[in-house]
């Protein structure tokens, strides 16, 4: 991004989504719950048993002391597949492990947010730049811009679904690496970096919350039986996480369809 390296405890909502001990991270996120992250749903390609959050350190590489983590145990999409032509690069993301609130780990609850062109925000994100890959979380000040400051090259983005994004210094565009990270307005999460052309000169699509508010409420509100109606998302969760056999899921998918519940079980990583 090449913004401005963020003091401890600045942004305590921010985490870093990683492969277990390599501590390379490859996308970010925002922890709006105790279990739940918000974050693009193109980072979940690389979700498997061994991904891990990382929260509270703005050190992605030498945590920062008292840092926590956890594994992700399901993954929510508000549509089948997170493609920007069908406006659905958003995912929830519901950990293993509780994270617990500290002076450097805190929660942002999710609100409705929604920006228009000229709201100024805030970006942030561990991306790469120009000058390598970041150690330390870099953030920016930015503008939401008219689309042409993104690029019309990208031309299936919704422009319901997304919000265009620029830094309103020169080279503080989002990377390679901040995907999924927050966006901020007034304190509320107004979207994640999404897509983009990764050039110094345009800005970077993020997805707008607002869009997906229904789903996203519907989701924290009705996580405990871990199977969603079909026509809103679809949780994923890996095999080897799963308490319940996979034959005793056969068995109750059918039962859900014989009754015409209109339910989905989830897919499998």
């Amino acid at each position: 991004m090449n913004g401005t390296d963020a003091k401890p405890g600045q942004f305590p909502f921010m985490v870093s989504l990683q492969i277990k001990d390599e501590r390379i991270n490859y996308c970010g996120g925002a922890l709006i719950g105790a279990r739940w992250v918000l974050t693009a749903a193109h980072c979940t390609g690389m979700i498997g048993e061994k991904s891990v959050v990382i929260a509270g350190t703005v050190n992605c590489v030498n945590f920062d002391e008292g840092y926590q983590e956890s594994r992700i145990l399901f993954i929510y999409f508000p549509g089948e597949l997170p493609d920007p032509e069908d406006q659905n690069d958003l995912a929830l993301l519901r950990t293993r492990k509780k994270f617990v609130q500290t002076e450097f780990i805190k929660f942002l609850r999710y609100k409705h947010c929604k920006v228009s062109i000229g709201n100024k925000v805030q970006i942030m994100g561990w991306g790469i730049y120009n000058k390598g890959r970041p150690e330390i979380l870099q953030w920016a000040k930015a503008t939401v811009n008219d689309f042409k400051v993104c690029g019309s090259e990208v031309e299936q983005v919704s422009k319901e679904a997304y919000v265009c994004v620029r830094g309103n210094r020169n080279m503080s565009v989002p990377r390679a690496g901040d995907s999924g990270s927050p966006g901020i307005y007034n304190g509320r999460i107004f979207g994640v970096a999404a897509v983009g052309l990764l050039l110094p000169e345009y800005g970077m699509y993020y997805t707008r919350t607002s869009f997906h508010h229904a789903w996203i409420k519907r989701v924290l509100e009705d996580h405990s039986l871990h199977i969603m109606r079909a026509d809103r998302s679809t949780p994923r969760a890996d095999v080897q996480i799963l308490c319940i056999p996979f034959a005793a899921l056969v068995l109750l998918e059918a039962l859900l369809q014989t009754v015409g519940k209109g339910y989905l079980l989830g897919k499998f990583l």
